[in-house]
């Protein structure tokens, strides 16, 4: 992870030639409204963006999620893509640090804890407030087709460093980057059925659904072991 941060770039590379043909397979016209439209949409929400500010993400407290969303909140939730949840677990810092996690860089001002099963990481994935947090989130999520092998309703907890950023500062970043695929996207049959409103043109790009889990089971999302 120290080699993607603080502004350090990989050389890029020609895109193998199999995908220009797949290209020109996907291409139709109507794509071209779809960029106009879309450019168009863009304008109004930069605008909105760069007046609200760090506002622009939603901020909810977990009794809100004790007492149920209104259909307002989950809608903004689901339109920004990211919300904040406060009030769960208590100075949630200073929790983690107290429960053991102390080793991480950079070394005089920790930002990213290297440790993945501390005492601290473990009980925070197992608190009663992060849990029921979790199952909100999953609500969000449907799936479209029938017979998708999935739950809804059951959190399952990905062992990853803990990052607690300090507010401000500028001098430990990582750069903008996409994780969960590249040209695997729309190269992976499955995984293109995801953009499939996209990718019809015209206006249906406003019928996308983010999230419907059903067709991201199955996508490839690593084709060229870069994950």
């Amino acid at each position: 992870m120290r080699e993607n941060i603080g502004g350090m770039f990989h050389p890029t590379c020609p895109l193998p030639e199999h995908l220009s043909g797949l290209k020109k397979t996907l291409w139709k016209e109507e794509l071209l409204q779809s960029w106009k439209e879309v450019l168009t949409e863009l304008e109004a929400a930069v605008e909105e963006i760069s007046l609200k500010g760090g506002d622009i993400i939603p901020r909810i407290s977990f009794a809100d999620i004790q007492a149920g969303l209104s259909d307002i909140q989950i809608q903004s939730i689901k339109e920004v893509g990211v919300v904040v949840v406060t009030g769960g677990v208590p100075q949630a810092a200073q929790y983690l640090i107290s429960k053991g996690l102390s080793q991480g860089y950079p070394a005089d001002k920790i930002q990213i804890y290297e440790m993945y099963n501390a005492i601290g990481q473990v009980a925070g994935r197992i608190n009663p407030a992060i849990i029921e947090t979790q199952r909100f989130l999953l609500s969000l999520w449907h799936a479209s087709w029938p017979n998708t092998q999935i739950s809804l309703h059951t959190p399952v907890s990905y062992f990853d460093r803990v990052r607690i950023r300090q507010a401000g500062d500028t001098s430990f970043v990582l750069d903008p980057h996409i994780d969960n695929g590249s040209v695997e996207r729309w190269e992976d049959s499955t995984y293109r059925q995801c953009y499939q409103e996209i990718l019809k043109g015209g206006s249906s790009w406003k019928n996308h659904d983010a999230f419907d889990v059903s067709p991201r089971l199955d996508a490839v999302q690593d084709m060229y072991d870069c994950s």
